[in-house]
């Protein structure tokens, strides 16, 4: 983002430098002391530099003299190379307008970001993040792999892959409860949902607790109460992970 702003701030610097001289910078030719031109009759014109784009299509001789003698022969200055003088004479400034510039992006910017979150609009310089919530799919996976634990209690794999369910689950319930501000009862249902699967299969110790956590956390009226039994809850749950996991580490 700041390499962005970089680049930006030196283009808009470039052009206005650009736009200033060629509104009040007036190069004087006569400053130039020598000119290239070409002995073509055709050609009326002195150039600053020898790499002058349209000194470099004649088929005649170049010749190097002085402004004074060009003018005495009726030339005059080429306007490219007045625009390529007034360029290069410029051009430096760009970098003493750049870091303003810079600044007063940066505060334009800002001040976008405080009006849009203001009036709660979508900022488009801030990157959405993904939110972890616990979904329908995530507590049937779970089911699932714990019953398939549970019929091959021999096989370590199905007890492993029973875990990492249950620890995906229990990272997803954590995710969500850090993100939201307010506790509703339907994210503590889906939890429910959860307890009531882990128990059932053997995956959770302090059942008697864990349960009274968790009808605490649903009938409580006030939301520090709801939080703080929530929090005491995934607090249990995680318990009863690490038991699991290093009952399945002995055997």
């Amino acid at each position: 983002m700041l390499f962005l702003l970089a680049g930006a701030s030196w283009f808009i610097s470039l052009g206005l430098v650009r736009a200033c001289a060629n509104a009040f910078a007036k190069p004087d030719p006569q400053a130039w002391e020598w000119v290239y031109i070409s002995t073509s009759p055709r050609a009326y014109s002195y150039h600053q530099s020898g790499d002058c784009k349209y000194l470099r299509k004649t088929t005649h001789n170049i010749e190097f003299i002085s402004v004074d003698e060009a003018d005495e022969d009726g030339r005059t200055p080429c306007s490219y190379c007045i625009e390529e003088s007034r360029r290069h004479q410029y051009d430096n400034s760009a970098l003493y307008v750049t870091p303003f510039v810079f600044m007063l992006l940066l505060g334009l910017i800002a001040l976008i970001e405080r009006v849009f979150r203001k009036y709660s609009i979508k900022s488009p310089f801030v990157k959405k993040k993904e939110r972890k919530v616990l979904n329908q799919n995530d507590i049937i996976n779970l089911e699932l792999s714990i019953k398939y634990a549970n019929i091959n209690k021999k096989n370590c794999e199905a007890q492993k892959e029973a875990l990492s369910s249950m620890r995906k689950t229990l990272d997803l319930i954590e995710a969500e409860f850090l993100q939201k501000t307010f506790i509703d009862e339907e994210f503590i249902d889906r939890i429910g949902r959860v307890v009531t699967i882990l128990v059932n299969g053997g995956f959770s110790h302090s059942i008697d607790n864990i349960m009274t956590l968790w009808n605490t956390a649903r009938n409580s009226k006030e939301q520090e109460c709801m939080r703080l039994n929530t929090k005491m809850l995934i607090h249990v749950l995680w318990c009863g992970y690490i038991e699991r996991l290093l009952l399945i580490q002995r055997k």
